[in-house]
């Protein structure tokens, strides 16, 4: 008696073996629905990344402002907080802050993200100049000229899309949160 063997994927027809397996139409049906999965898909990761850019300057922020306050707490001296912007050699707006107490820096400059900036309207970025906040050392903020709130503007119009951050600072307490985070 004669056995046959077949392998995996082929058959036994007719005139020679034929083998099972995507036609060509099959592929490219595949493949166009995989371009448009990545597509749909590359699109979320751009804007993601923009936003972690943002989140990433809020929480710097946040943190140097914490840092100056509980600094001034702790060792009972008026501490500043100095923030401004500064441009690079590709001629994009970028952010920085410090925090020193009575002659002494008490950190390294800090550099927002590139295209990150401090501002006082989001439309303009490149219209401010900087500011500065003293911490007291109950917490507080000092300065006369100093508002009940001081608002802290980040924007990010280096991406095309103009992401906005308000940190408020209270003048009486010293606490801060963020208040407004958009798009304009």
């Amino acid at each position: 008696m004669r056995t046959h063997r077949f392998s995996v994927g082929s058959a036994r027809v007719r005139g020679g073996w034929a083998r099972s397996g995507f036609t060509l139409i099959e592929m490219l049906a595949v493949i166009a629905i995989m371009g448009l999965m990545m597509a749909v898909a590359v699109g979320g990761f751009l804007h993601w990344g923009r936003n972690s850019a943002m989140r990433g300057a809020v929480m710097n922020v946040r943190a140097g402002l914490g840092m100056a306050r509980q600094y001034a707490i702790t060792h009972r001296v008026v501490t500043d907080f100095s923030f401004g912007n500064s441009k690079s050699e590709m001629d994009v707006n970028t952010g920085w802050y410090t925090i020193a107490a009575t002659n002494a820096l008490i950190g390294t400059t800090n550099f927002l993200p590139k295209g990150i900036a401090f501002t006082n309207d989001p439309s303009e970025p490149t219209m401010f100049d900087g500011g500065q906040l003293s911490f007291n050392f109950d917490g507080s903020c000092v300065g006369e000229a100093v508002p009940a709130t001081t608002n802290i503007v980040i924007a990010n119009s280096h991406v095309g899309l103009n992401i906005t951050a308000t940190t408020v600072v209270y003048k009486l307490t010293g606490r801060f949160k963020c208040l407004v985070w958009g798009e304009q």
